[in-house]
C-alpha cells in the first residue's frame, strides 16, 4: 500500500480497526480481514491510476456521493 500511494504522490493513512487494534493489543498477529485507508485527494481520480500501478486490486464499487471507493485485494 505505501508503494503504491508513495506512486501516485499522495498522502494516505491507515484508518480504522487496525490502529485501534494495534494500539490497544499486545498481540502484534493479528488477524487482519480488511485495511481501511484514507487518501488525500480525489479518491474517485485516482482509481485508474492506483489499477494501473497494481495488478493486486480490483475495483468493487465506487460511491461518488461520499468520494468512496471500495478496492478488493485479490
Amino acid at each position: 500500500l505505501q508503494s503504491i500511494v508513495n506512486r501516485l504522490g499522495v498522502s494516505g493513512y491507515v484508518i480504522g480497526g487496525i490502529p485501534r487494534d494495534l494500539l490497544l493489543s499486545s498481540d502484534r498477529a493479528l488477524d487482519i480481514q480488511d485495511v481501511d485507508i484514507t487518501l488525500e485527494g480525489n479518491v474517485i481520480e485516482l482509481i485508474a491510476p492506483w489499477l494501473a500501478l497494481s495488478d493486486n486490486f480490483v475495483c468493487q464499487a465506487i460511491y461518488p456521493e461520499y468520494g468512496t471507493a471500495t478496492l478488493l485485494y485479490k
